[in-house]
């Protein structure tokens, strides 16, 4: 009985320890198979680029395999295929890659967007009767001072009442105006470097209050920090070109603008080859964008300041095939103006701003957006942007949210602008910078060789379409020898408004080249 009894617990221990055995070695593999994982859950390929996904937490076999459209290959490596090489072909779109291992799948979402254009872009050489003389400044060390409530409200505000004042001043009521704030203050800091007395007090009120000191040191940071990204290309440059033999630049302005700006310095005769090597600096300095930007140069120019900005960045969400389409652009009246490619999407960040539903889309590397505003139901454009104002736009920005899922839809589109910011700054509160009684640039040259801007043009490009934005700007501060105090003279009244007689004259000689009347108009 013993021996019968013995036996049963003998065969009974065995069965536990077999049970138990089996117990521990079904738990590793119940984990193994729930920690199985890819690097990624989703990949964004370039046409043409490459991935390797790596596959962990099984010891079993891995099968992969394409779903959806076949935009890419898989090539898997090593015995167990447990690394494989997704590769995008030219075709844009979405697909899934497939991974199966011990009766278990994961997927991995794969996004293929364009490869970039190849511009062939290549920079036109200056000649050698401009020279550069950037070496002899000697460059000192200087400290930024990082965006603040104060900045981003001059700056907000400055670019609110720029435009405000272009859009109505247009004689053309349809045609697109672009700035860029950045351009056109970074240029007139250049030239406020060189004011003195009430000139500079007029632009530094002009320009939100901000001293030309910590504008200096807000500049610095802000283009430092945008020329800095790895995701989007964002260059900018400043120069200044004297005409050399004829005017005396003090060091210390020229000084300051390298040492904020990195500006390049060139001593130029100010004759057509000058007038080439300023238009190739800006065609150099905005990638092709913008040609360039001075027609002439005339004997009163002396100094010119320029800044030139080129940025590129495509979207970091790309709009695919699908996702364009022809479709109606309407007027404000609500007539089809023209068929055009729309570009439709879904974005998760919603603003209001001014009344104003909106979106921001951001482009490769989340740094910069774009920002699209659709103006409240019974408003223009134009009444939209004069009801706009600093406060309402940093606010409204500043409350953007994802809460929204937001349909979108903006045409692919692209236009150049130029215009003068004469009136625009005289708007804002600058007279004596433009007058040759009252300017005061003691800053740029001897009190013997007075100076006066004469003009500021502003140039701007854009193209935007289904992979990114490109955009460029130029801004050129043109200063002249101040005139003397004018003569009072005798008044002469001619009135063209009666059948006349004109003339195109040789100016050298008097030889009229053309004559003839004019009776009818």
């Amino acid at each position: 009985m013993k021996t019968k009894t013995g036996n049963l617990l003998r065969i009974a221990a065995l069965l536990v320890a077999v049970i138990s055995a089996a117990a521990f070695m079904t738990v590793p593999q119940a984990f193994a198979k729930s920690s199985m994982k890819l690097s990624a859950k989703k990949i964004t390929l370039t046409a043409g680029k490459s991935r390797t996904l790596k596959l962990s937490g099984t010891s079993k076999k891995a099968k992969w395999s394409v779903l959806g459209k076949k935009l890419v290959t898989v090539k898997a490596k090593g015995t167990k295929r447990h690394k494989a090489v997704v590769k995008a072909g030219k075709k844009t779109g979405k697909c899934y890659v497939k991974v199966k291992a011990g009766g278990k799948t994961i997927r991995c979402r794969v996004t293929v967007k364009a490869a970039p254009k190849k511009d062939g872009f290549r920079e036109k050489p200056l000649s050698g009767s401009s020279e550069d003389l950037t070496a002899s400044i000697q460059r000192g060390s200087v400290t930024g001072k990082e965006t603040d409530d104060l900045f981003k409200s001059a700056v907000t505000g400055t670019a609110l009442k720029m435009l405000k004042y272009l859009s109505t001043s247009e004689t053309d009521s349809t045609r697109n105006v672009l700035i860029s704030p950045d351009s056109i203050l970074t240029a007139m800091a250049m030239a406020e470097n060189g004011a003195s007395g009430n000139t500079l007090s007029e632009m530094e009120k002009a320009f939100g209050n901000v001293p030309v000191e910590d504008l200096n040191r807000y500049l610095y940071s802000l283009n430092n920090r945008l020329t800095s990204s790895k995701s989007v290309k964002y260059h900018i440059a400043d120069s200044v070109w004297f005409r050399k033999n004829e005017i005396m630049v003090k060091d210390e302005f020229l000084k300051k603008n390298a040492d904020y700006f990195r500006a390049q310095i060139f001593a130029a005769p100010f004759s057509a080859e000058t007038l080439t090597d300023i238009n190739k600096w800006v065609y150099n300095n905005t990638r092709g964008m913008i040609p360039s930007i001075l027609n002439r140069l005339t004997d009163d120019n002396v100094l010119i300041l320029l800044n030139a900005i080129a940025f590129e960045g495509r979207w970091m969400d790309e709009y695919s095939d699908h996702q364009v389409s022809s479709k109606p652009f309407y007027n404000e009246d609500g007539s089809v103006q023209k068929n055009v490619n729309m570009l439709s999407g879904r974005e998760s960040t919603y603003v209001n701003i001014g009344g104003a539903d909106g979106f921001v889309k951001h482009y490769a590397g989340g740094e910069i957006a774009f920002m699209g505003l659709q103006t409240p139901e019974g408003m223009t454009v134009d009444q939209f942007i004069q009801s706009l104002d600093a406060d309402d736009f940093i606010q409204g920005y500043r409350d953007k949210t994802d809460k929204y899922d937001v349909i979108t839809k903006m045409p692919e589109f692209k236009y150049d602008y130029d215009t003068s910011l004469v009136d625009t700054l005289k708007d804002l509160g600058i007279k004596d910078a433009f007058s040759d009684d009252f300017a005061d640039f003691s800053g740029i040259t001897p009190p013997d060789q007075p100076v006066v801007i004469s003009d500021v043009i502003h140039k701007t490009h854009i193209e935007l379409d289904r992979c990114g934005t490109k955009a460029a700007a130029v801004t050129a501060v043109i200063v002249d020898k101040a005139s003397s105090m004018p003569v009072e003279k005798e008044k002469k009244n001619v009135s063209l408004d009666h059948p006349f007689v004109y003339a195109i004259i040789d100016t050298e000689s008097g030889i009229p080249l053309f004559i003839g009347t004019v009776k009818t108009v």
